[in-house]
């Protein structure tokens, strides 16, 4: 399944920092990290670096901000307005729905690592391993249509404005 990256943080971050425009304008908030989030030889900062670089936004320093060891971490602390963490869209897209968390741009870039279901091959073809299986990957599928499709809304509705 592929993932999708896009910086999230609480609505009240949001407006406690109007200033947000653009991602240049990151270089005056709180990056929130998950240092581990890619393979290991990957620098803490990978996410951050990929979606800054990818956006042309080369002045804001992703190596600066708070550094967490998970994922989970980075995001409740957005939530608590600590500052605008890297959200992975199919692990926040609740968040994003209930409006906890917001996006402040609209570009969501695709991330260059993905989920992939891994078991041993002496599994394959057992019962209740197969239709696992097979749920993962209709919810993988229908989790990539509902992400394309918001996301032609959300750039729809931006550019009415």
């Amino acid at each position: 399944m592929d993932e999708y990256l896009a910086p999230v943080c609480s609505p009240e971050y949001l407006a406690r920092n109007e200033f947000l425009k653009t991602a240049a304008d990151l270089a005056r908030c709180t990056l929130l990290h998950d240092g581990d989030a890619w393979e290991e030889d990957a620098s803490e900062d990978a996410e951050w670096r990929f979606w800054l670089r990818a956006l042309g936004a080369l002045d804001v320093d992703s190596s600066d901000g708070q550094f967490f060891t998970m994922a989970n971490m980075a995001i409740e602390a957005a939530l608590t307005h600590q500052g605008i963490a890297m959200g992975r869209l199919s692990l926040v897209e609740d968040l994003l729905a209930a409006n906890r968390l917001v996006t402040p741009f609209p570009q969501r870039i695709k991330s260059p690592t993905n989920y992939r279901l891994v078991y041993p091959s002496e599994l394959a073809g057992r019962p209740g391993v197969t239709e696992v299986a097979n749920w993962l990957r209709d919810e993988a599928r229908s989790g990539s249509s509902a992400h394309e499709e918001q996301s032609s809304r959300r750039h729809l509705a931006v550019a009415r404005r």
